[in-house]
């Protein structure tokens, strides 16, 4: 053999190792992949996601645990308050389609660098948490979701660090867990009545009528005081109409921060009543007070039968009729302000002319007699 051909056979022999070797690596890699990375992030969840009954949520800012009432969720913690179904489907769905891509970092001390510490302790950088249960009490999922990734690549839902609550171990995961930002994102709003519906105000306190006014223009929002216990103010005062708008604005698009059962709740004497009259026809009643330190409102929304007033007294009803509500502090300023501060009183009278010969800051003599 020339010594040609046998470099040339030399060569084809090292060009088929190396080929060799790198698909046995690239074997081995794809080994390791499906070990550590493909599968999903809960497979009991995935497996048995129709089993779940139950959704609890803990974030830095509130928690709140969801149960499954036949096709609807409730709050347990706001006394069984009806939950908006979309945001737990999309829970649900989240979990159910998270996979593994790369284990990641299993040192606590790592933790913050990726938002996957657990909510509610010491930690600087909590992540938001998420336990699902089925009716046995099984647990299907229990994760602490942290910071969205941007190493993934290009993913149609993106990638986000993962870490099973049980385990110490982070992964990088296909997949985003978003959950509402605040409490009351999770509920439907429970009244919008606008600041231009309303027609009337009045308002009641130890059951005496201590303050009644009555829009007289519509277009400018101006109210006229049809009434004002004289330990409200004195007689001849006028409304202020700035005042009494900041409490009307508190029906419009009203949320709130916490719920419980009405009949969980004894009003005192000193509760404020203030009933709302709407021009269409709607009376709708609030009960202002103190239970357990907390200020807490009850909503009775009224209206003629077969009226559009109707149709909206009876959604009210249906969303505030059995709970009373916390309400966040600026819609509760404004329906606990003092009611001297919606009135003006009467203006102080002018100085009277001087008399002849009086000089400014002294007082007439006295004639001798």
């Amino acid at each position: 053999m020339s010594r040609r051909a046998f470099l040339l056979l030399c060569s084809i022999a090292v060009l088929v190792i190396a080929v060799a070797t790198a698909m046995v690596i690239a074997a081995q890699g794809r080994d390791r992949a499906v070990a550590v990375g493909g599968g999903p992030m809960f497979p009991d969840f995935a497996e048995r996601t129709a089993d779940v009954v139950q959704v609890a949520v803990t974030t830095p800012r509130y928690s709140v645990t969801l149960e499954r009432r036949g096709d609807s969720w409730v709050a347990l913690e706001l006394g069984d308050y009806p939950a908006r179904t979309a945001p737990v489907a999309e829970v649900l769905a989240a979990l159910a389609t998270m996979t593994t891509v790369d284990p990641k970092t299993d040192n606590p001390d790592w933790y913050d660098f990726i938002g996957v510490g657990a909510p509610g302790g010491d930690d600087p950088a909590p992540g938001l948490r998420v336990t699902a249960r089925a009716a046995d009490g099984s647990t299907l999922a229990d994760g602490i979701f942290g910071h969205r990734s941007t190493s993934i690549g290009y993913t149609r839902v993106g990638g986000t660090f993962v870490r099973r609550a049980d385990e110490a171990g982070a992964w990088l995961v296909e997949g985003q867990m978003n959950v509402p930002g605040f409490l009351s994102e999770w509920f439907d709003q429970i009244v919008h009545v606008t600041g231009g519906e309303i027609a009337r105000v009045s308002i009641t306190e130890g059951g005496r009528l201590m303050f009644d006014a009555a829009k007289v223009d519509f277009a400018t929002g101006r109210y006229q005081l049809t009434y004002v216990d004289p330990a409200a103010g004195p007689p001849r005062s006028t409304t202020d109409d700035d005042s009494i708008r900041s409490m009307t604005q508190a029906l419009a698009s009203t949320s709130f921060d916490g719920a419980r059962p009405r009949d969980s709740v004894t009003f005192g004497p000193d509760a404020r009543i203030i009933r709302f009259t709407t021009e269409p026809g709607l009376v709708l009643t609030l009960v202002v007070g103190e239970a357990d330190g907390t200020v807490w409102v009850a909503y009775t929304a009224e209206a003629p039968a077969g009226t559009p007033a109707a149709d909206t007294a009876r959604g009210i009803t249906e969303r505030t009729g059995n709970w009373v509500f916390r309400l966040p502090d600026y819609r509760i300023a404004g329906l606990t302000q003092p009611l001297s501060r919606l009135i003006i009183p009467p203006e102080t009278p002018p100085p009277q002319p001087l008399g002849a010969g009086q000089a400014p800051g002294l007082v007439p003599a006295i004639p001798f007699r």
